[in-house]
């Protein structure tokens, strides 16, 4: 029983991080997908409450050791921007008290959806699977503008600096 507890588990952390063809994803000129949710702290967080400022949008999962790696470059961007954009973390598919656990262990206070379900991650994803994390940053219309896959960890000074090139104010 260990033993095929542990190949699940094995399994489990190898396809939170599956590898992406880059059409699985929204692609830079396009829209941010048409959505309504509520995050962990009772805020109601829309395409339209996004719109106006740039947004910067990571899918994540709690197990992936690159959102592991990419969450406190996203930190600390998210400190260092000062509230001039929207920044929302969407957790893939986990319990919400798990995700709300790792967010407080860890310090993180950027705003976090975790519906439990994929409903969100489907919306930024195509047809196949695609890998965590990913990250968008839109500018104020809501059109993605930089895209990251999990191909390597952003610095928080690269992110600050493509939320510079957005022109924000």
């Amino acid at each position: 029983m260990t033993k095929k507890l542990s190949i699940i588990c094995l399994l489990t952390l190898i396809m939170s991080c599956v590898k992406e063809d880059p059409k699985d994803h929204i692609q830079p000129g396009e829209s941010l997908p048409s959505f309504s949710t509520v995050t962990l702290s009772g805020e109601r967080v829309s395409d339209k409450t996004l719109a106006g400022k740039p947004s910067l949008i990571i899918i994540f999962t709690t197990v992936c050791p690159d959102c592991q790696r990419q969450m406190p470059e996203i930190q600390a961007a998210y400190e260092e921007s000062g509230g001039r954009v929207n920044f929302l973390a969407i957790n893939r598919g986990e319990d919400p008290a798990k995700v709300s656990a790792y967010m407080n262990d860890n310090n993180y206070t950027l705003p976090v959806v975790a519906e439990g379900n994929r409903y969100l991650y489907n919306l930024f994803k195509r047809d196949s699977v695609a890998g965590v994390p990913q990250i968008y940053l839109s500018d104020k219309d809501g059109i993605v503008r930089h895209y990251h896959d999990d191909t390597r960890t952003i610095p928080a000074a690269e992110i600050i600096k493509e939320i510079k090139s957005l022109s924000v104010k």
